[in-house]
């Protein structure tokens, strides 16, 4: 089936979903000059595990992600009802991201947190919307990511200043699994691009190598693989480390056959080199030649406001005063059961310089 890629050009803000809404997000940043502030393993080893913490504390779940040298990509789902846990949830997902520290904004560690949170006094209440307010929030999620990996990379390398050449962009992507493993596809190849490894799961820096890699321990394995599980429209997935395959276990007949299905039309768009290192995506199935195409740096996945089928983006397009239709950027074949993707892109402003 032809997948059609639309795009447009740069939108000045920033758009989320509408208040009470749950939506995906791609989110991508780079580090200031370019320079390789994420380049060592120790370094992007902790950025993988404060996008952990953070996302335990915020409430969003991580559907993969891919840390590069100098720029990272986050697709995640943010979704409201987070705003709606209770004291106990709120206790605990403090502690996740801060452990028996003090929270430099409120200066209280998690016991005395507990502690006012069950008191009868005035604080508690202001204490508990302050909580809530950093959680179900995309920008907040960010903020916090980009804060706290800064504040740790200057703190242990003796280095000041900012570590962020810009504000993180982000586009909406459609809450869809035809479409999010389309562009989780796309994040995952980035070091296959890169020439950085010879097949996605053999970078552990990404959602797809820590769920199926090697060395990787197995508390991350279990949150990327539920991450991509999350992506693919099951309730979970198990996988055969030896084959990176779906085996469904822990599901119903039902449920673990069509976890298998979703997989494995998962691990052939990744799949884009043979074991020779030859370019393979004609000779797999249809899902790899659309893993080869998404080999190449395509505008619509990194430039858009929008990505997803042409109504969905229409949609968008209705509700927003983004002027224009959906336009083509890119036609691949391949993927059964992807429909056609759209990208809205923001209009310049100002002149070109």
């Amino acid at each position: 089936m032809k997948v059609d890629l639309m795009y447009r050009r740069p939108y000045p803000r920033r758009l989320v979903a509408p208040e009470g809404e749950s939506a995906c997000y791609h989110c991508y940043g780079r580090c200031v000059n370019k320079e390789r502030l994420l380049g060592d393993e120790e370094a992007k080893d902790r950025f993988v595990a404060e996008l952990r913490r953070v996302a335990d504390f915020c409430g969003v779940q991580v559907l993969t992600f891919c840390v590069m040298s100098n720029h990272y990509h986050i697709l995640v789902r943010v979704d409201p009802r987070a705003k709606e846990a209770d004291d106990k949830e709120l206790v605990r997902r403090f502690r996740a991201l801060y452990g028996e520290e003090k929270c430099p904004y409120i200066n209280m560690d998690a016991r005395r947190v507990a502690w006012v949170l069950d008191s009868k006094l005035d604080d508690a209440k202001e204490l508990r919307a302050h909580l809530r307010g950093r959680m179900g929030d995309l920008a907040g999620f960010m903020k916090t990511l980009k804060q706290r990996y800064s504040v740790w990379y200057n703190g242990e390398r003796g280095r000041v200043g900012t570590l962020w050449a810009e504000r993180y962009k982000s586009c909406v992507v459609q809450d869809s699994a035809a479409v999010l493993r389309v562009v989780g596809a796309y994040i995952e190849l980035n070091p296959v691009r890169a020439g950085l490894a010879e097949r996605a799961e053999a970078y552990r820096w990404s959602g797809w190598g820590a769920a199926t890699g090697g060395e990787v321990p197995q508390s991350l394995r279990a949150w990327a693989r539920a991450g991509i599980a999350g992506m693919l429209g099951t309730q979970r997935l198990e996988v055969d480390d030896s084959e990176s395959r779906a085996a469904g276990h822990h599901c119903d007949r039902k449920q673990g056959e069509e976890a298998k299905r979703y997989f494995e039309s998962y691990r052939l768009l990744l799949r884009v080199k043979d074991d020779t290192g030859r370019l393979d995506g004609k000779n797999i199935r249809e899902e790899a030649a659309l893993g080869l195409d998404l080999m190449e740096r395509i505008p619509g996945m990194l430039r858009g406001a929008v990505v997803g089928t042409r109504r969905f983006v229409a949609g968008w397009c209705a509700r927003t005063d983004i002027p224009r239709r959906p336009e083509p950027a890119a036609s691949v074949d391949g993927a059964e059961e992807a429909p056609a993707l759209c990208n809205a892109r923001r209009p310049r402003t100002g002149k070109a310089g």
